[in-house]
């Protein structure tokens, strides 16, 4: 099954992201920070969320699933910056999934603005 995890770069959605290439599903990952070891099985988009780049992935790679993990937390980033990825981004997304037919689509954060 073809997934897009969102905020691969993520320590948890790193271990979810393997667990479920090693189950043999095509896991597209999506994040603007760097993964320096992704493994192969993994295809590592360095985009951002909110950008038309992001929708286009969507279109072109039409997953049946998203795991939705992309947000940022009071520590690491302004008030301003959380607004935007952790609610704008979440829109995005959902929009995505809509706009492109997903079938399945969990949110998996516990950040909020």
């Amino acid at each position: 099954m073809k997934i897009i995890i969102t905020g691969v770069s993520g320590y948890l959605a790193k271990i979810v992201a393997l667990q479920l290439a090693n189950q043999g599903h095509d896991v597209i990952g999506i994040d603007h920070r760097p993964w320096s070891d992704c493994p192969s099985s993994i295809r590592l988009e360095r985009l951002d969320i909110r950008k038309r780049p992001a929708a286009d992935l969507f279109r072109h790679v039409k997953p049946k699933a998203v795991i939705h993990m992309a947000t940022e937390t009071y520590v690491s980033a302004t008030k301003e910056e959380r607004y935007r990825l952790n609610l704008k981004g979440t829109q995005a997304i959902w929009s995505f999934c809509e706009r492109f037919g997903v079938k399945q689509a969990l949110f998996a954060g516990r950040h909020t603005v």
